[in-house]
């Protein structure tokens, strides 16, 4: 009996600390974003109004940063302030953004098409085009995903 009880107080006291580590997201000006993180702005979106920013926090760490346009665009940055994802709701994302390998796929593939967001990890690339389409590329930009939404 006593070992169910300390299970279930092991269970309880686990519960709770995932329920603290998630959800410590706060609003932050944009002079508290990394300077990578302002620079890009500047660079890439120097005519968009700023609506929100948002430091995602794990308990004790900081996971990332998030920027909302007042168009609607989400922008991500690491913790380390480097972008990670771009997502428009009808506007290109940027070219500078997008890899050269991949452009060039779209371009002959998808013709015309238009890509509203573009997602950077560690070993690939997935951007989504306006025909809803979604597409994933490796480190080189060779397709090794295609899937319509």
């Amino acid at each position: 009996m006593r070992k169910i009880i300390n299970l279930c107080v092991l269970l309880a006291l686990s519960a709770s600390m995932a329920l603290l580590a998630k959800g410590q997201d706060a609003r932050i000006t944009v002079d508290k974003l990394p300077a990578n993180s302002r620079d890009f702005l500047q660079t890439h979106f120097r005519e968009m109004e700023i609506s929100y920013v948002e430091v995602e926090k794990d308990l004790m760490w900081i996971r990332g940063y998030e920027v909302i346009l007042i168009d609607g665009t989400e922008i991500c940055f690491s913790r380390k302030g480097e972008w990670t994802e771009v997502e428009r709701q009808k506007n290109a994302v940027p070219p500078a953004l997008i890899p050269r390998e991949i452009a060039q796929y779209v371009a002959q593939y998808f013709s015309g098409k238009t890509i509203l967001a573009i997602e950077r990890e560690s070993r690939k690339w997935e951007i989504k085009l306006d025909n809803r389409m979604e597409l994933a590329f490796d480190r080189r930009g060779r397709l090794v995903e295609q899937d319509a939404d």
